[in-house]
């Protein structure tokens, strides 16, 4: 064999040589792969492509932001007029992505549909070129207040193209405001260091904080005490001034109630600030705000009537007399020196007057002998 044949061979032999290598350890590679890992099974399911020929979206504006939820009893009749082409016709509807139902339009082609804010509804069976028109129903169809369309924008209509037709509604909502009456905000007057008098008044009042975060006066109340009434006269209630009062906006309101200083002598007035929050939402949606809860501050308790819904706001003020020091006759000076001399200098004074005396009465007997 020649020297050339047997480079051919040798070539021939180290390629089996990796060839067989590359077998044996793919084949513990893929043995230790079977035995070592579970087999996972993946199932595809397309999702099912919604076909119409109506879309119809319903968006509702709120004063609330964006983590609000609308509830879920919120929505709205819609009348669709397809025209006497499709009277008495049954269509199909889609709400979301699952919910399917069926309607039946009228003599004159027309159906009623619900729609919930932010859910879609799509309607099939409408040929293309269909004229239709979508009216909202007024809010008395709709049992519901508060909501307007926006800008005022209540009917629509599309011609149904080859790849369909859309209809967008937005409604903004807008509650009424709530008035104050389920507040009942009142007061106690205490005082140490003397009887209460007749006559006695003190004055209080009632601030709330506006959104630049200045203190707002909108009520007061006074009290002047009378024996007659004794405990009943001391009590100050802001009923007349929260009659008035309304919460127009959704928020959290601070109030303050503080007691106006008085000029009396020896009263040291209460400087304390009690505070409360109020706390005034919709969650209902029911077209007009609502107090939704009321939180204690300093020194203020609350409690709720369950019945009536009215919330209790009590508080005390303490006011504390001392009796003034009666100041000196200005008309007398002051002791001067050691005051341990004066009583043997009023002495000598006494004695050296009455010897005077003495003097004087022996002389007048004298000249009358």
């Amino acid at each position: 064999m020649n020297k050339k044949k047997r480079s051919i061979f040798k070539k021939i032999g180290l390629l089996l040589s990796l060839v067989l290598i590359f077998a044996v350890t793919s084949q513990s590679t893929l043995a230790y792969y079977v035995t070592k890992s579970e087999t996972v099974v993946n199932t595809f399911k397309p999702i099912e492509k919604i076909v119409y020929n109506l879309l119809l979206t319903k968006t509702v504006e709120h004063p609330f932001g964006e983590v609000y939820v609308i509830p879920e009893n919120i929505g709205f009749w819609y009348e669709v007029d397809l025209g006497e082409t499709y009277a008495n016709r049954e269509l199909s509807i889609t709400k979301g992505v699952e919910q399917k139902e069926t309607v039946l339009t009228d003599e004159n082609g027309v159906f009623e549909v619900w729609m919930d804010p932010g859910v879609s509804v799509y309607v099939q069976g409408i040929a293309e070129g269909t004229a239709v028109t979508v009216t909202e129903l007024t809010d008395e169809q709709n049992m519901l207040s508060g909501f307007a369309p926006k800008d005022g924008i209540s009917s629509k209509e599309v011609t149904i193209a080859a790849d369909g037709g859309a209809v967008d509604f937005v409604n903004v909502y807008t509650p009424d405001s709530v008035m104050a009456f389920d507040l009942n905000v009142w007061g106690k007057k205490e005082m140490d260091g003397r009887e209460w008098r007749t006559g006695d008044s003190f004055g209080f009042l009632l601030d709330v904080k506006d959104k630049a975060g200045n203190w707002m006066n909108v009520g007061e109340a006074n009290i002047e005490y009378d024996a007659v009434y004794g405990e009943e006269s001391k009590a100050f209630y802001f009923i007349e001034s929260l009659e008035e009062y309304e919460f127009a906006e959704a928020g959290t309101y601070s109030f303050r109630v503080t007691e106006e200083a008085g000029t009396e002598v020896g009263m040291e007035y209460d400087d304390a600030e009690k505070t409360f929050q109020v706390v005034v939402g919709d969650a209902d949606m029911d077209g007009r705000l609502e107090i939704q809860d009321v939180v204690a501050g300093t020194g203020i308790t609350v409690t709720k009537d369950a019945k009536t819904g009215v919330y209790n706001i009590s508080m005390k003020f303490l006011n504390t007399y001392t009796e003034p020091v009666e100041p000196s006759d200005p008309g007398v000076s002051p002791p001067t020196g050691d005051d341990s001399q004066m009583p043997l200098a009023a002495l000598l004074t006494i004695v050296c007057a009455a010897a005077v005396l003495l003097a004087s009465a022996g002389r007048r007997k004298l000249l009358y002998r």
